[in-house]
């Protein structure tokens, strides 16, 4: 399922922020955001933008860029007076100011409804941290539409994940702070993919390199089967190394048969990757999700990697026996980033 950037919401609940005269707390979906005292009240419709989304410097977002001559203007999860704000939240209202400029040139159309993405209307992009030359490589062509994307959903966006995997055994996993990477073998063709592109083979590129460290190609072309192996890249150069690796690293989380269309299950998943000696994100835990809330989620994501000084990013949370999710209209998978790990890196 594709992010919705910008969307029709309702705001849930409203709260006091303590010692806090002019704003107080909106919940919006799971997300929490500071807004202006008294300027909404529960149940009302607004248009909620999520973090990472890049607002264009118009009409209705002005007060964003006070004293700035920058177009844009990128959302990150911040503080006020202790309250963690996470997202943007705008009058519905905007949405006829808008519609009223640009019936001057065309008609648009739209359903009024809840979860409606607006992303498109008002020209909302998602921000990309520029990825080092060394990774991003020369592309020979966009990921294989066969093969799935590996970006996971935030709880908080779609909590109501929650009640569709109560009472499943699941497994948690840490979510690395490093660079998604995919390799596969289909019909003949070995390839290594970053997160959208699939990349030329460079002795230069990190990406290849970590192929010829794991010796992938040869294990992957000597299966009976077809597999894309999707993992994350650390180490050095990659992100923040906040794991402080001395040397680059590939740690595996999914196994796609790509003939049959579906992921490995996790017992499937652990022995294919002991047979082929590739290593696993670290698996946390093992339990029955019961009766858990966004909150208890967001509160275990937190902690340190492992012998390290350096908010782990967070985690994230599978069915160990491989489910399709109504709510995400996909693969039960969910991460649940630490708020101390954004906090920490400004994002």
């Amino acid at each position: 399922m594709d992010r919705k950037l910008a969307s029709i919401q309702k705001i849930e609940a409203i709260k006091p922020i303590p010692d806090a005269d002019k704003i107080e707390m909106a919940r919006v979906l799971g997300w929490e955001c500071v807004v202006e005292k008294g300027k909404y009240k529960s149940g009302d419709l607004v248009i909620y933008f999520e973090v990472d989304s890049l607002i264009p410097r118009v009409f209705w977002s002005e007060f964003l860029f006070k004293n700035t001559d920058k177009q844009e203007y990128r959302l990150r999860t911040m503080t006020f007076r202790g309250q963690i704000s996470q997202g943007l939240i705008v009058p519905f209202s905007i949405l006829d100011e808008i519609l009223h400029e640009n019936l001057k040139d065309e008609a648009i159309h739209f359903e009024r409804n809840i979860g409606t993405d607006v992303s498109a209307l008002l020209k909302i992009k998602k921000y990309e941290p520029v990825i080092p030359a060394v990774i991003s490589g020369e592309a020979v062509g966009l990921l294989p539409s066969y093969i799935p994307k590996t970006d996971e959903m935030r709880i908080q966006s779609f909590p109501d994940v929650l009640k569709e995997i109560d009472g499943e055994e699941v497994y948690i996993t840490t979510k690395l702070d490093g660079t998604s990477m995919t390799t596969y073998f289909f019909e003949g063709h070995f390839g290594v993919c970053s997160r959208n592109l699939e990349l030329k083979e460079n002795a230069r590129n990190t990406l290849w390199n970590i192929v010829k460290d794991y010796n992938l190609k040869e294990k992957l072309c000597s299966l009976t089967g077809c597999f894309a192996i999707q993992g994350e890249a650390v180490g050095p150069g990659i992100a923040k190394n906040h794991l402080n690796l001395k040397k680059h690293g590939w740690f595996v989380f999914s196994v796609f048969n790509i003939k049959e269309g579906i992921y490995l299950d996790y017992l499937s998943l652990i022995k294919f990757c002991r047979d082929l000696e590739l290593p696993t994100v670290p698996v946390e835990e093992i339990t029955i999700a019961k009766d858990w809330s966004v909150e208890q989620l967001l509160e275990r994501a937190k902690g340190l990697y492992e012998g390290t000084t350096h908010q782990k990013e967070g985690i994230v949370l599978r069915p160990v026996l491989e489910k399709y999710s109504q709510t995400l209209k996909g693969r039960m998978s969910f991460k649940v980033i630490n708020n101390d790990y954004l906090l920490s890196t400004g994002n």
